[in-house]
Protein backbone atom coordinates (compact mmCIF):
# COMPACT_ATOMS: atom_id res chain seq x y z
CA UNK A 1 0.00 0.00 0.00
CA UNK A 2 1.10 3.39 -0.58
CA UNK A 3 -0.02 6.44 1.76
CA UNK A 4 0.62 9.96 0.93
CA UNK A 5 0.13 12.66 3.40
CA UNK A 6 -2.01 15.95 3.21
CA UNK A 7 0.01 19.73 2.75
CA UNK A 8 1.54 20.62 5.97
CA UNK A 9 -0.92 23.47 5.65
CA UNK A 10 -3.30 21.34 7.47
CA UNK A 11 -2.86 21.71 10.78
CA UNK A 12 -1.24 18.97 12.31
CA UNK A 13 -3.14 17.04 15.05
CA UNK A 14 -2.57 17.90 18.74
CA UNK A 15 -0.20 16.05 20.29
CA UNK A 16 -1.00 13.63 23.43
CA UNK A 17 -1.57 15.46 26.57
CA UNK A 18 -0.94 18.80 25.05
CA UNK A 19 -3.54 21.27 25.72
CA UNK A 20 -2.34 24.00 23.12
CA UNK A 21 -4.53 24.77 20.17
CA UNK A 22 -3.32 23.37 16.74
CA UNK A 23 -0.83 25.55 15.04
CA UNK A 24 -1.45 26.97 11.84
CA UNK A 25 0.85 26.81 9.28
CA UNK A 26 -0.18 30.04 7.38
CA UNK A 27 0.58 32.16 10.77
CA UNK A 28 2.94 29.91 12.79
CA UNK A 29 6.83 30.72 11.40
CA UNK A 30 8.28 27.69 12.27
CA UNK A 31 5.87 25.77 10.24
CA UNK A 32 6.76 27.32 7.08
CA UNK A 33 10.34 26.69 6.58
CA UNK A 34 11.34 24.53 4.25
CA UNK A 35 13.70 21.26 4.27
CA UNK A 36 16.62 20.42 1.91
CA UNK A 37 14.12 17.59 0.02
CA UNK A 38 11.73 20.40 -0.63
CA UNK A 39 9.23 19.02 2.12
CA UNK A 40 8.08 21.94 4.31
CA UNK A 41 8.74 21.30 8.69
CA UNK A 42 5.35 19.01 9.33
CA UNK A 43 5.53 17.17 5.76
CA UNK A 44 6.06 13.56 6.34
CA UNK A 45 7.29 11.36 3.68
CA UNK A 46 5.64 9.76 1.37
CA UNK A 47 5.11 5.85 2.48
CA UNK A 48 4.91 2.72 0.37
CA UNK A 49 5.12 -0.83 2.23
CA UNK A 50 4.97 -4.30 -0.31
CA UNK A 51 5.11 -8.04 1.90
CA UNK A 52 6.01 -11.24 0.13
CA UNK A 53 8.78 -9.67 -2.50
CA UNK A 54 11.06 -12.57 -1.51
CA UNK A 55 9.63 -15.87 -2.73
CA UNK A 56 12.64 -17.98 -1.02
CA UNK A 57 12.02 -16.44 2.68
CA UNK A 58 9.88 -17.21 5.00
CA UNK A 59 8.34 -13.39 5.34
CA UNK A 60 9.89 -10.44 3.67
CA UNK A 61 8.96 -6.81 3.24
CA UNK A 62 9.64 -3.93 0.67
CA UNK A 63 9.09 -0.21 2.19
CA UNK A 64 9.82 3.17 1.13
CA UNK A 65 10.20 6.66 3.03
CA UNK A 66 9.87 8.75 -0.32
CA UNK A 67 13.70 8.30 -2.00
CA UNK A 68 14.80 5.70 0.64
CA UNK A 69 14.20 2.20 -0.16
CA UNK A 70 14.73 -1.06 1.90
CA UNK A 71 14.23 -4.98 1.42
CA UNK A 72 14.03 -7.34 3.97
CA UNK A 73 13.80 -10.54 4.38
CA UNK A 74 13.02 -13.17 7.41
CA UNK A 75 14.13 -16.99 7.63
CA UNK A 76 13.54 -19.34 10.55
CA UNK A 77 12.83 -20.47 13.17
CA UNK A 78 15.84 -22.84 12.01
CA UNK A 79 17.43 -24.95 14.10
CA UNK A 80 21.84 -26.09 13.77
CA UNK A 81 23.52 -23.19 12.39
CA UNK A 82 26.92 -21.04 13.74
CA UNK A 83 25.53 -19.30 17.47
CA UNK A 84 22.95 -22.10 18.17
CA UNK A 85 24.83 -23.54 21.28
CA UNK A 86 24.20 -19.61 22.57
CA UNK A 87 20.17 -19.93 22.33
CA UNK A 88 18.47 -20.58 25.96
CA UNK A 89 17.11 -23.61 26.27
CA UNK A 90 13.51 -21.95 26.74
CA UNK A 91 13.52 -19.61 24.36
CA UNK A 92 14.71 -18.93 20.29
CA UNK A 93 17.11 -16.04 19.21
CA UNK A 94 16.73 -13.45 17.06
CA UNK A 95 19.81 -12.28 14.63
CA UNK A 96 19.56 -9.29 12.54
CA UNK A 97 21.98 -8.54 9.77
CA UNK A 98 21.47 -4.94 7.72
CA UNK A 99 23.68 -4.25 5.10
CA UNK A 100 23.89 -1.21 2.90
CA UNK A 101 24.07 -2.33 -1.05
CA UNK A 102 27.00 -1.25 -2.61
CA UNK A 103 24.78 1.28 -5.00
CA UNK A 104 22.80 3.22 -1.69
CA UNK A 105 25.34 5.96 -1.41
CA UNK A 106 28.68 6.83 -3.11
CA UNK A 107 30.22 6.19 0.41
CA UNK A 108 29.06 2.39 0.05
CA UNK A 109 30.46 1.96 -3.45
CA UNK A 110 32.76 -0.83 -3.89
CA UNK A 111 32.10 -2.15 -0.27
CA UNK A 112 31.85 -5.89 0.89
CA UNK A 113 32.37 -6.62 4.28
CA UNK A 114 30.13 -5.51 7.04
CA UNK A 115 31.55 -2.12 8.60
CA UNK A 116 31.38 -0.62 11.94
CA UNK A 117 28.31 1.18 10.71
CA UNK A 118 26.95 -1.40 9.69
CA UNK A 119 27.05 -3.36 12.80
CA UNK A 120 25.88 -0.80 15.13
CA UNK A 121 23.00 -0.13 12.84
CA UNK A 122 22.09 -3.87 12.89
CA UNK A 123 22.54 -3.58 16.65
CA UNK A 124 19.66 -0.74 16.84
CA UNK A 125 17.39 -2.50 14.89
CA UNK A 126 17.99 -5.54 16.69
CA UNK A 127 17.42 -3.84 19.86
CA UNK A 128 13.94 -1.93 18.58
CA UNK A 129 12.63 -5.87 17.52
CA UNK A 130 13.49 -7.68 20.57
CA UNK A 131 11.01 -6.24 23.45
CA UNK A 132 8.18 -7.32 20.64
CA UNK A 133 9.49 -10.56 19.15
CA UNK A 134 8.14 -13.25 21.15
CA UNK A 135 11.27 -15.87 21.34
CA UNK A 136 9.74 -18.06 23.86
CA UNK A 137 7.32 -19.44 21.30
CA UNK A 138 10.88 -20.69 19.40
CA UNK A 139 12.74 -21.85 21.72
CA UNK A 140 16.11 -23.74 20.77
CA UNK A 141 15.89 -21.75 17.50
CA UNK A 142 16.78 -19.32 15.71
CA UNK A 143 15.04 -16.46 13.48
CA UNK A 144 17.25 -14.57 10.76
CA UNK A 145 15.93 -11.09 10.09
CA UNK A 146 18.29 -9.54 6.83
CA UNK A 147 17.96 -6.22 5.55
CA UNK A 148 19.48 -4.06 2.82
CA UNK A 149 19.36 -0.69 2.42
CA UNK A 150 18.81 0.17 -1.50
CA UNK A 151 18.74 3.70 -1.28
CA UNK A 152 19.67 6.24 1.49
CA UNK A 153 18.06 9.34 1.55
CA UNK A 154 17.58 10.03 5.24
CA UNK A 155 15.32 8.05 8.02
CA UNK A 156 16.64 4.67 6.38
CA UNK A 157 16.82 3.35 10.71
CA UNK A 158 12.68 4.23 10.52
CA UNK A 159 12.14 2.66 6.99
CA UNK A 160 14.59 -0.92 8.32
CA UNK A 161 12.42 -1.36 11.22
CA UNK A 162 9.39 -0.96 9.35
CA UNK A 163 10.54 -3.94 7.07
CA UNK A 164 12.02 -5.98 9.56
CA UNK A 165 8.36 -5.45 11.33
CA UNK A 166 6.36 -6.15 8.26
CA UNK A 167 8.30 -9.46 7.44
CA UNK A 168 8.76 -11.00 10.55
CA UNK A 169 4.76 -10.82 10.76
CA UNK A 170 4.39 -11.80 7.06
CA UNK A 171 6.51 -15.28 8.42
CA UNK A 172 3.69 -15.85 11.75
CA UNK A 173 6.44 -14.87 13.76
CA UNK A 174 4.78 -14.40 16.75
CA UNK A 175 5.02 -10.58 18.09
CA UNK A 176 3.51 -8.97 20.98
CA UNK A 177 3.00 -5.54 17.92
CA UNK A 178 4.31 -4.20 15.01
CA UNK A 179 7.31 -2.05 15.59
CA UNK A 180 7.19 1.83 14.84
CA UNK A 181 9.52 4.15 14.41
CA UNK A 182 10.29 7.90 13.91
CA UNK A 183 12.70 10.71 13.46
CA UNK A 184 12.91 14.06 14.92
CA UNK A 185 14.43 16.75 14.26
CA UNK A 186 15.09 20.21 16.58
CA UNK A 187 14.89 23.43 14.76
CA UNK A 188 17.70 25.49 16.24
CA UNK A 189 17.46 28.67 13.77
CA UNK A 190 14.16 30.32 15.50
CA UNK A 191 13.77 30.65 19.36
CA UNK A 192 10.50 28.15 19.21
CA UNK A 193 11.81 24.48 19.55
CA UNK A 194 9.81 22.47 16.77
CA UNK A 195 9.78 18.33 16.85
CA UNK A 196 9.28 17.05 12.77
CA UNK A 197 8.16 13.51 12.45
CA UNK A 198 9.92 11.91 9.63
CA UNK A 199 13.31 13.33 9.42
CA UNK A 200 15.02 14.50 6.70
CA UNK A 201 18.63 15.64 5.48
CA UNK A 202 19.26 18.59 7.82
CA UNK A 203 20.64 16.92 11.00
CA UNK A 204 17.60 14.65 11.99
CA UNK A 205 18.39 12.40 14.17
CA UNK A 206 16.86 8.71 13.94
Amino acid sequence: FRVEFPPAALSAPARLGDSRPPRDARSDPTMTLSREDGRSAEQMRPIFVKTGVISQAAGSAYVELDKTKVMCGVYGPRQGGPGTDKVEFDRGRLDVDVKLATFATSGARGKVAQGDAEREFSSMVHRALSGAVMTETFPKTTVDVFATVLEANGSELCATIAAASAALCEAGVAMRDLVSACTVTRNRRTTTATEVPGGGADGGAD
